[in-house]
């Protein structure tokens, strides 16, 4: 009789990442339910993932930044009940295209 053997695989990190993003749920509820707006620039960092809030004028706006595979999610909050994604940005070509539009750059 063999025992099944132990993975250590995934499982960990997918756990670490739903933590974090309940966490930055359960601090956006809060913001609504003691005061008239969520209060923006909360930072939160699991493992290689990067999540922050930001004052978008009328809506909050969720970034979540991959590490791994170096992308920056945007969601934005549609009335105050539903978090879509907005947009997302593939960081190298970010960084090219900023470096391209630079002053003193042909």
């Amino acid at each position: 009789m063999s025992a099944a053997p132990n993975s250590t695989g995934r499982a960990p990190r997918a756990l670490w990442i739903s933590a974090g993003v309940l966490a930055l749920l359960v601090v956006i509820q809060a913001g609504r339910v003691l005061g008239p707006a969520a209060s923006a620039e909360m930072v939160a960092r699991v493992g290689s993932y990067t999540v922050l809030t930001a004052d978008a004028g009328t809506e909050d706006a969720v970034l979540v930044l991959d590490g791994r595979k170096e992308l920056l999610l945007v969601y934005q909050m549609e009335n105050q009940t539903a978090l879509d994604l907005y947009k997302k940005y593939e960081l190298p070509r970010l960084f090219q295209d900023a470096r391209g539009a630079a002053p003193g750059r042909k």
